[in-house]
Formats: structure tokens, sequence, C-alpha cells
């Protein structure tokens, strides 16, 4: 599965035309991360949009893990 379909699949990108997920796309930049890598933190908050492509993500607040764990294509 191409990016594009990827995000065609999305609901928050539903109502994006071609040329505008195309940009998208183009300036999209994939990485793979290790298994325990921290995406931000309340000392980090960081300054990046991230979307899963595949994979899971836990999700935690104040040392403790809140009721989410994020995956697709699992």
């Amino acid at each position: 599965m191409t990016l594009l379909n990827f995000l065609r699949d999305l609901p928050a990108f539903e109502r994006f035309s071609d040329d505008e997920l195309m940009s998208f796309v183009n300036c999209a930049v994939l990485y793979e991360y290790p298994e325990g890598h921290v995406f931000s933190d309340v000392e980090n908050s960081g300054s990046a949009t991230y979307l899963l492509v595949n994979g899971r993500v836990r999700v935690f607040q104040h040392d403790t893990m809140l009721d989410a764990t994020l995956s697709v294509h699992e």
C-alpha cells in the first residue's frame, strides 16, 4: 500500500483532494523506530506530526499508562 492510498483511507484525510494529499506525501518522511522509542514527553513536547503506518504505540500520562494502545495494520 502506498502512503497516498493509506492517507485516503483515514477519516481525517477524507476531505482532502488528491493534489492536497500529494503535497502532504511529497513532504512526508518515513521513519522506522525501535520498540520503546519515546516520541514526546513532558520535558520535550516535540515539533513534528506523526502518523502511525504500522505497529503499536502506548500512551502514558505522568508515568501511568492510559487506557490507550494505538495500533495499525496488525
